[in-house]
């Protein structure tokens, strides 16, 4: 795994839920399930590596910001340290692209602070706050893979919350597939199922937006209705995820709530996909949130399935999932279907 060495410095100055301990309640959790991690930390790189994503004056903006502790929003705190941890958030996400690119089957980096939501000039789509990012590292690797001639790439996102700012970045960019599954009932209050893209990326852009109390079920239909069809359909030549464990049951963060167990089928299913579709060459997984026990608990599931391990079959479950939320996976459906025959 690529962890940032310093982002420990990019602590906040008040019971704000993200914070360095994060990353500690990962490797407490791989260590009781009995994994030995091996931490790798990333190459030192500029700051115009942000520019492929970022505009420059919101680049300069941040750099500006982090010269003393405060929030720029209501959600999102800086310190003196965080506009350099973030760019080392960013390079580890980057040397995981080029990993990838260079033949690794899996990297996973976890970086600090998260990125989905931050577009192109921080917050996006008029979300009212940047849900504590900086920069987005999901869409740095992908735009590096990318420019090392893999495309198109994948981005699937699993954070509880819809990752605006990676829809903003590639809203009419058709080589990248950015498909987000989320709580529809909470922040930012974007990715409803009928934004798919824009242009020549039209469909390829698929949002998924749970409805309130949805579990294991309805995510289950979900993955395996839409999302597995449409990377068997796309053929991406590698698959980011977008790895936010905030569904976990046991967080306070939405209306979706989803078990340990799940995430672990939800690993063993990427592994499935990285095996079944030759045209992957690697998954690259991205830390985005989770605050308590989904990353305790929910993460190191995820993994072993990710690894191989043993998991539950919950294929069946789909079967439970509640009518309403079937008929909305028709819609996406039928959607979708106009402008590619995935479905």
């Amino acid at each position: 795994m690529i962890i940032p060495s310093n982002h420990a410095l990019h602590r906040p100055f008040d019971q704000h839920p993200e914070r360095p301990e994060r990353i500690d309640m990962i490797l407490r959790g791989l260590s009781r399930r009995g994994f030995e991690t091996i931490i790798k930390r990333p190459t030192n790189r500029p700051k115009e590596v942000l520019y492929t994503a970022h505009d420059p004056e919101y680049v300069a903006l941040i750099e500006r910001l982090s010269r003393s502790r405060r929030y720029i929003d209501s959600d999102t705190y800086v310190t003196e340290h965080s506009f350099q941890v973030a760019i080392e958030a960013v390079s580890g996400s980057i040397d995981a692209a080029e990993n990838i690119a260079s033949g690794s089957r899996l990297e996973i980096t976890l970086p600090r602070p998260p990125g989905h939501h931050a577009g192109r000039s921080g917050s996006a789509l008029g979300a009212p706050t940047q849900g504590f990012c900086l920069f987005n590292n999901a869409a740095l690797a992908a735009l590096r893979l990318i420019n090392m001639g893999f495309e198109p790439v994948a981005i699937v996102d699993i954070d509880i919350h819809h990752g605006n700012g990676t829809q903003e970045i590639f809203w009419e960019d058709p080589r990248v597939i950015h498909i987000d599954l989320h709580d529809s009932n909470i922040y930012p209050g974007t990715g409803w199922y009928i934004d798919i893209g824009s242009g020549e990326a039209m469909g390829t852009k698929i949002n998924i937006p749970l409805i309130a109390g949805s579990r294991d079920p309805e995510y289950i239909y979900s993955w395996l209705e839409l999302v597995e069809p449409a990377i068997g359909f796309f053929k991406p030549r590698a698959l980011i995820i977008s790895a936010g464990f905030d569904a976990h049951e046991g967080e306070m963060m939405g209306y979706v709530k989803l078990s340990s167990d799940l995430y672990g089928w939800l690993g063993s299913r990427i592994r499935y996909l990285l095996e079944k579709t030759p045209s992957i060459s690697g998954v690259l997984v991205v830390l985005e949130g989770g605050y308590g026990p989904g990353l305790y608990e929910g993460f190191p599931e995820f993994i072993n399935g990710l690894l191989g391990g043993d998991v539950r079959n919950l294929e069946a479950m789909a079967n439970r999932a509640r009518r309403e939320h079937i008929d909305m996976v028709g819609s996406i459906k039928r959607l979708i279907n106009k402008y590619y025959k995935i479905y």
